[in-house]
C-alpha cells in the first residue's frame, strides 16, 4: 500500500512540477512596434484644420463627373460589342502549357496535366460568345480554367504555397461582365470586365 501512495504522490509532484514549467514567461517579442504609429495621430481630424472640417472634399460638380465616370466604368461590359484580341485572351494557355508546377505539399504536377487544362480553354475557337451577363455570386477569376493551383517550385524563396499564378481576381456578385468564350468541358466562361 505505502508503495503504491509514494507512486501516486510522486505523479503528482511530477505533474505539478509540469503544470510550474508551464506558468507564466516573459514573451519574447518577433517585431517591433510600428513607429509611424507613435508618432503620426491616428485620427484623420488631425489633418484637417477646423476651418476645412465640414469642407466637402469635391464640389458638387466634381462629384457629378465622378459618379458618372464609376457607372461608365462599371457598366462598361454591358456597352461592348467584341472581345478583346486572340493575342491578349491566349497568353497563359500559350505561357502554361507543357510546363510542371507543384501541390500545396511540394508534389511535382506534371507538363501533361496542364497540356490538359490549356487545351480545355479551347483558344483556337476564341471568341466562342457575344453575352452580357452578370454575377449571381462571388467568382474567382483564373487564368485559366481550373481551380487546381499554379505554384512554383517551393524550394526557391518566394514561391511554392500560397502563391498560386493562376489567381488573379474575383469578382463580386451583381457585377456586369462580358462573356466571350467558353472551354471545352462549358464549365468556364472567359469573362471581361472593367472593374
Amino acid at each position: 500500500m505505502l508503495k503504491t501512495i509514494t507512486c501516486i504522490n510522486l505523479k503528482h509532484l511530477l505533474l505539478l512540477l509540469l503544470l510550474a514549467g508551464c506558468g507564466s514567461k516573459q514573451q519574447t517579442v518577433l517585431h517591433s512596434p510600428v513607429a509611424d504609429m507613435d508618432i503620426f495621430p491616428q485620427d484623420l481630424q488631425a489633418y484637417v484644420g477646423a476651418e476645412d472640417a465640414a469642407a466637402p472634399l469635391l464640389s458638387s460638380s466634381e462629384q457629378d463627373a465622378a459618379a458618372e465616370r464609376y457607372k461608365r466604368l462599371f457598366f462598361k461590359p454591358w456597352n461592348q460589342e467584341k472581345s478583346m484580341s486572340l493575342k491578349e485572351a491566349a497568353w497563359a494557355p500559350r505561357y502554361y502549357a507543357g510546363k510542371s508546377s507543384w501541390t500545396e505539399t511540394g508534389a511535382r504536377i506534371p507538363p501533361d496535366f496542364w497540356n490538359k487544362v490549356a487545351a480545355n480553354a479551347d483558344i483556337k475557337r476564341f471568341p466562342s460568345l457575344a453575352w452580357k451577363g452578370i454575377t449571381l455570386e462571388n467568382a474567382p477569376l483564373r487564368a485559366l480554367p481550373t481551380m487546381t493551383p499554379y505554384y512554383l517550385n517551393p524550394d526557391n524563396p518566394g514561391e511554392g504555397y500560397p502563391f498560386d499564378y493562376l489567381a488573379f481576381s474575383g469578382l463580386w456578385a451583381g457585377m456586369p461582365v462580358f462573356v466571350s468564350h467558353v472551354s471545352l468541358d462549358g464549365q468556364w466562361l472567359f469573362c471581361e470586365t472593367a472593374m
